[in-house]
């Protein structure tokens, strides 16, 4: 009886503690589990939070884009009003100390001025100009910057035009000098496509596909 009680006794212990330690378990693995949701609800806080701090980096971004792209087109139009009102007052200088006392000696001389080729034919008639001994070409800054290297053939155009209407005159083209707003080449090459389709003799007839009485300077 005394042996069968302590078997028991022995048997009852060691369920005692085996259940115990299960429950220690059972509360480690609970307590583990609560970290992981806590951790796991401030990883969502936190990511809540940043993308919220994104979107507004993105809204503020394109508020800066937005101005930004209204600073560069407000620069663009101001340098577009400053080199037109620029080029008008280079235009009013050039025009204000144009010599033509000085450029043909002991002659009455009239400058006209044209907006571009196109005006320059229309004002190529008798009665416009009378009946001169000298017609000088010059080409000014409007066609330049809108024919580039196209301004020798349009040239040549006027010169044909002039000749046509003043058999008599001398047509002179007058070639271009250098410029800071045009590269060097650009200016070469035009000034290499004046003398190519100039003539030394004067009073020889000119058409378009031949060359004329025409005179670089």
């Amino acid at each position: 009886m005394r042996e069968t009680l302590a078997l028991l006794e022995q048997d009852f212990t060691e369920f005692w503690e085996l259940t115990m330690a299960r429950l220690c378990e059972r509360s480690l693995s609970q307590q583990l589990r609560d970290e992981v949701c806590q951790v796991k609800r401030e990883c969502r806080m936190a990511l809540s939070e940043a993308m919220a701090k994104l979107k507004e980096l993105q809204e503020d971004n394109g508020a800066l884009r937005a101005q930004l792209a209204s600073f560069k087109e407000d620069m663009k139009h101001r340098d577009n009003v400053y080199n037109t009102e620029l080029h008008k007052l280079k235009e009013q200088l050039h025009r204000k100390h144009l010599d033509t006392r000085r450029m043909f000696p002991g002659r009455r001389v009239s400058s006209v001025r044209c907006a571009n080729t196109e005006q320059a034919l229309q004002l190529l008639k008798r009665d416009t100009l009378g009946t001169p001994a000298c017609i000088v070409i010059h080409t000014g800054t409007n066609d330049l910057r809108a024919l580039q290297q196209h301004t020798a053939r349009v040239l040549r155009k006027v010169a044909v035009r002039a000749t046509q209407e003043f058999p008599d005159s001398r047509v002179v083209i007058s070639t271009l000098l250098p410029r800071a707003d045009t590269p060097p080449h650009i200016i070469a090459s035009i000034n290499r496509d004046h003398q190519r389709m100039c003539h030394p003799t004067q009073r020889t007839p000119v058409t378009p596909s031949s060359p004329g009485p025409l005179a670089p300077t």
